[in-house]
C-alpha cells in the first residue's frame, strides 16, 4: 500500500513539473533586446523610458526602464506563455511593438520606431464606415474611421488637429483606437470643446482605426463627422461613407447625400453615400423589423473582428467604385471617338 502511495506522490510531482505555468512556460529564460529608431530622421534614438508588458487579458507591466538609451536589453525572463509588447516613451508619446512567439524566440534586436510630430492635414486620408443595429426602442451605432497617415518623411499627426462631432442625442459613448502595425487596441479619452468632441489620441504613420460606439434613443439621427482643424481646405470633392445595418430587412434611408447599393464579398449589400464636405447626413429606418437578440451578441459582428478586415472591407468597396468610374470614363471616351 505504501508503494502505491509513494508512486502516486512521485507521479503528482512529475506532473506538476511538466505543466506550464499560467503566465510563463517552463523553458529557459529569454532576453529581449531592443533597438530604438527615429523613423522620421532614420537615426538611432534615445528613449525616455521603456516597458516590457505581458499581454494577458489585463496587460501587466513586468519591467520598467528609465532613460535606457537607443540600444538596450531587458533583464532575462522565463519564456512567456503570452505575447509581449514593448512600449517606448519618447517626447510624451508612447510607441509600441507587439512580440509574438516567433519574435520572442528570435535573439535578434527588436526594432521599435518612434516619430517626430508634424504630419499635415493633406497627408491624412480619412474614410468611414457606419454600422447600425436597429433595436426595438433605440439604435446601436458603431462608426469606424480608417485613418491613413501618408506623411513623408513619416511623422505623427497630432490629435490637436482633429475634432469629432457626434449626434446630439448620442448616449453611452465609447472610443477605441488600433494601429495596424502594432495590432494593439486601446481606449481613447475624449472631452467636449464648444459642443464638439476632442479626441486624446495621436495617429502614427501608416493605417489606424478609430471606432466609436454609442446608442441613439430614437429611430433616426443626424450623423457626426471627423474634421481636420485649420486645414484651409476648400475642396468640393465628394466624401464617401459606407453603411451597414441589421436586420437586413429593415429599410435604411439617408437624407443629405446620394446613395447606391454595393456588395462586399462574403458579407452582402452595403449602402454607399456620396456627399459634399459640410453636408449633414440624417439616417432613419422607414420600415422593417428590428434585432431582438441580446446586446452582447448584437455587437458581435465577424466582419469587424480586426482592423485588417475592416480596412479590407473599406478597400474592397472603394476598388469597386473606382472600377465603375474607370469603365464609365473609358466608355464615354470610346463613344466620343
Amino acid at each position: 500500500m505504501n508503494r502505491y502511495i509513494l508512486n502516486a506522490v512521485l507521479f503528482s510531482a512529475l506532473l506538476a513539473q511538466s505543466l506550464p505555468s499560467a503566465v510563463f512556460a517552463q523553458n529557459k529564460d529569454v532576453v529581449i533586446s531592443v533597438s530604438v529608431r527615429n523613423g522620421t530622421a532614420e537615426i538611432d534614438q534615445f528613449a525616455d523610458a521603456a516597458s516590457l508588458v505581458l499581454m494577458k487579458s489585463q496587460p501587466e507591466i513586468i519591467q520598467d526602464l528609465k532613460n535606457p538609451g537607443a540600444k538596450f536589453q531587458f533583464s532575462p525572463i522565463p519564456k512567456p506563455a503570452f505575447p509581449l509588447a514593448i512600449r517606448i516613451q519618447y517626447k510624451n508619446r508612447t510607441f509600441s511593438r507587439m512580440l509574438w512567439q516567433e519574435d520572442i524566440n528570435s535573439p535578434a534586436p527588436k526594432i521599435v520606431r518612434v516619430y517626430e510630430d508634424g504630419a499635415l492635414a493633406e497627408q491624412i486620408l480619412i474614410t468611414s464606415m457606419l454600422y447600425i443595429i436597429r433595436k426595438k426602442t433605440f439604435l446601436q451605432v458603431t462608426e469606424f474611421f480608417s485613418i491613413q497617415n501618408q506623411s513623408h518623411p513619416p511623422r505623427v499627426y497630432s490629435h490637436e488637429n482633429l475634432i469629432l462631432s457626434l449626434p446630439e442625442n448620442a448616449r453611452s459613448v465609447k472610443m477605441m483606437a488600433q494601429h495596424g502595425a502594432t495590432g494593439m487596441t486601446e481606449p481613447v479619452r475624449f472631452d467636449s470643446i464648444d459642443g464638439m468632441t476632442g479626441i486624446q489620441h495621436d495617429f502614427q504613420p501608416g493605417n489606424s482605426e478609430l471606432s466609436i460606439e454609442y446608442t441613439i434613443p430614437a429611430d433616426s439621427f443626424t450623423a457626426g463627422s471627423l474634421h481636420h482643424l485649420n486645414s484651409g481646405s476648400t475642396s468640393k470633392k465628394e466624401d464617401i461613407k459606407i453603411l451597414l445595418w441589421q436586420p437586413p430587412e429593415a429599410v435604411l434611408e439617408v437624407q443629405g447625400g446620394k446613395t447606391s447599393l454595393d456588395t462586399i464579398p462574403d458579407y452582402g449589400e452595403v449602402l454607399t453615400v456620396r456627399f459634399l464636405p459640410g453636408n449633414k447626413l440624417t439616417y432613419f429606418f422607414s420600415e422593417g423589423g428590428y434585432v431582438v437578440d441580446s446586446l452582447e451578441s448584437a455587437w458581435r459582428n465577424p466582419f469587424f473582428d480586426s482592423i485588417h478586415k475592416t480596412l479590407l472591407g473599406i478597400l474592397l468597396v472603394f476598388l469597386i467604385l473606382l472600377a465603375a468610374l474607370y469603365y464609365s470614363v473609358r466608355s464615354k471616351n470610346f463613344q466620343e471617338k
